[in-house]
C-alpha cells in the first residue's frame, strides 16, 4: 500500500531526517512496509515503513494534541502544520476533532550477515529484522552505516 506525502515540507523532513510525523483524517488500513509518493498516480520515491501512534485529539484551537510531535513534522510550528493539515483535507477541521498519528521511517536494505538474504530495517533506529532466506534474527543499529549486528538464536523474540 502507498502513502501520499504531497505536502513539501514533510516530504522533505522525511527524506532529510529518516522520518517525520503525520496526522491523517482516516485511519490507514494497514501500516509496517510500505513505500511513498508525493501524488496519486505518482512514482515511487523511497520505500518506507509506517508505525500507527494512535488518535490525537486536537484539544483546542492551538491543537496541543499535536504539539510534541510537531519538531519532528516537518513544520517546525503548529500552526503551519495545522493549515497545511485543513489545506490538504480541503475543509476546516473542528478543534475537537481525532486525527490519526503515524511516524514514518525510510527503509534501506540490509543483508543478512550469515547468508547474503536481505531484509529491510527502518533507517533511523534499532530494529529487529528477520532474514527471509535462513530465518536468523539480527538486530540493527543505524548510526550513518548499518554498524552493529548481533545474532539471536532462531526461536528466541
Amino acid at each position: 500500500m502507498v502513502i501520499i506525502f504531497s505536502s513539501e515540507k514533510a516530504r522533505a523532513h522525511l527524506l532529510e531526517k529518516g522520518f517525520v510525523y503525520t496526522a491523517r483524517l482516516k485511519k490507514r488500513k494497514q501500516v509496517g512496509r510500505d513505500w511513498m509518493t508525493d501524488r496519486r498516480t505518482g512514482g515511487k520515491i523511497r520505500d518506507v515503513y509506517t508505525t500507527y501512534m494512535g488518535k490525537k485529539m486536537l484539544l483546542g484551537p492551538y491543537w496541543e494534541g499535536l504539539s510534541p510531535f510537531t519538531p519532528d513534522s516537518g513544520f517546525g510550528v503548529i500552526s503551519k502544520w495545522r493549515d497545511e493539515i485543513q489545506g490538504l483535507a480541503g475543509r476546516p477541521i473542528s478543534d475537537d476533532e481525532t486525527l490519526h498519528l503515524y511516524k514514518v521511517q525510510l527503509r534501506i536494505d540490509v543483508p543478512c550477515p550469515r547468508c547474503d538474504g536481505e531484509g529491510d530495517i527502518p533507517e533511523t533506529e534499532f530494529a529487529w529484522i528477520r532474514c527471509p532466506r535462513c530465518e536468523g534474527r539480527k538486530t540493527i543499529m543505524r548510526l550513518g552505516e548499518v554498524s552493529l549486528y548481533s545474532a539471536k538464536p532462531k526461536g528466541d523474540n
